[in-house]
């Protein structure tokens, strides 16, 4: 699937499409498949490299969102990472694009190729 192969390519160092290659080159998520679409969103099934637990990879591009929807996507990460409640899904992990053309710019964005990427390990 073309989401699988940008997201691999666009977060290098987390995600990978080849679970032997993920292995080899100590990639956290092996992503096997799309398991959904959604009005903000992809959500894909990976595999944490280290153990095989199973986890959902909700996708959001967000650099053609306004600076608003930017920020209510921000807020909705933060809230998952740092809320602990048994009926909401725990957020493990996030990983952020940053803007090419503006390195200041912390505008995320998921459709660029560089390695200029932000991740927030909470597990």
């Amino acid at each position: 699937d073309n989401i699988l192969s940008r997201v691999c390519d666009v977060f290098k160092t987390a995600f990978g499409s080849d679970e032997a290659q993920c292995r080899n080159e100590n990639r956290r998520y092996h992503l096997t498949r799309v398991i959904g679409h959604g009005a903000t969103g992809v959500v894909i099934n990976a595999k944490r490299v280290s153990d095989g637990a199973s986890f959902a990879v909700k996708i959001v591009e967000v650099w053609n969102m306004s600076t608003a929807d930017k920020d209510r996507a921000m807020a909705e990460v933060h809230s998952l990472i740092t809320c602990d409640f048994f009926s909401v899904l725990k957020c493990h992990d996030d990983y952020v694009q940053y803007a090419v053309t503006n390195p200041a710019d912390k505008s995320p964005s998921a459709n660029t190729n560089t390695d200029s990427s932000e991740a927030n390990d909470t597990d």
